[in-house]
């Protein structure tokens, strides 16, 4: 029931917007496909991943939660920090991107 709770809180403040940020900024981005295919991936991987994690460290879990809801970290850099191959597709896509999510 916690690990429930916990995935819960995971998957609002983390997987689901870093899913839809994503997603919006690759709409405009002019990123080879290779790249955009990592990042897909990525996107794709990342939520069982992140649930994996969870699983095996409840605080890490809460932790990121709490500092993606409160604005002291991005949910590209807990992502990237929980699923090391989304750092890679991301730094990848990062200059191709424009805006805010440029900026994440």
């Amino acid at each position: 029931m916690i690990n429930d709770f916990v995935m819960y809180l995971v998957s609002i403040f983390i997987i689901e917007p870093f899913d839809a940020r994503i997603s919006d900024a690759l709409q405009g981005a002019q990123a080879p496909t290779a790249v955009m295919e990592q990042v897909r991936g990525c996107i794709a991987d990342a939520p069982v991943a992140l649930a994996e994690k969870v699983s095996g460290d409840w605080g890490w879990a809460i932790g990121a939660a709490v500092t993606v809801a409160v604005g002291t970290d991005s949910v590209e850099a807990v992502v990237a920090e929980a699923v090391p191959q989304c750092g890679l597709a991301l730094a990848a896509v990062k200059p191709y991107l424009t805006g805010a999510a440029r900026e994440a």
